[in-house]
């Protein structure tokens, strides 16, 4: 009897260890970031809508810094996994948002983002350039004045 005892906690242990899931992720530096997306957007999170297992927002879209196709809508639902530790996240209602989500397709129909990506921060007019120093491979442009004195 002790030992069918002990069998059933082996896979009762077993069990609880498979159904566990994590979410892992390094942040990274927003320029890399901005570099490496296919989409880098300004959002407002309209209104949530709670699934099962995720979450969709209807979202403003207010610029577009760079799209992987033309964007031919102005509202967009945005997905998220609903749970942290699937590496789910939250956009706060009514606030701009810089987010840079996945997918877009359909002209711009639907996207999604997660804890993991590369930009997700609240827009300011001081991001209003953001990007601008960037050559097409992604590199910083040193801008130089010159500051040219009248000789006396």
């Amino acid at each position: 009897m002790q030992q069918t005892g002990c069998f059933f906690g082996i896979l009762l242990l077993a069990n609880v260890v498979l159904v566990v899931f994590s979410c892992s992720c390094i942040m990274q530096n927003p320029f890399n970031g901005f570099c490496e997306s296919e989409n880098v957007l300004v959002v407002k999170a309209l209104e949530l809508i709670e699934h099962e297992r995720m979450n969709s927002y209807r979202a403003e879209i207010l610029k577009v810094f760079k799209s992987r196709e033309p964007l031919t809508r102005n509202t967009t639902t945005i997905n998220t996994a609903k749970y942290g530790s699937l590496c789910g996240t939250s956009l706060p209602l009514n606030v701009p948002m810089m987010i840079s989500p996945t997918g877009g397709g359909n002209g711009g129909s639907e996207f999604q983002i997660g804890l993991c990506d590369a930009i997700r921060m609240k827009y300011s007019e001081q991001l209003e350039n953001f990007g601008d120093d960037l050559d097409c491979s992604c590199r910083v442009v040193l801008k130089w004045d010159l500051m040219f004195m009248d000789e006396e």
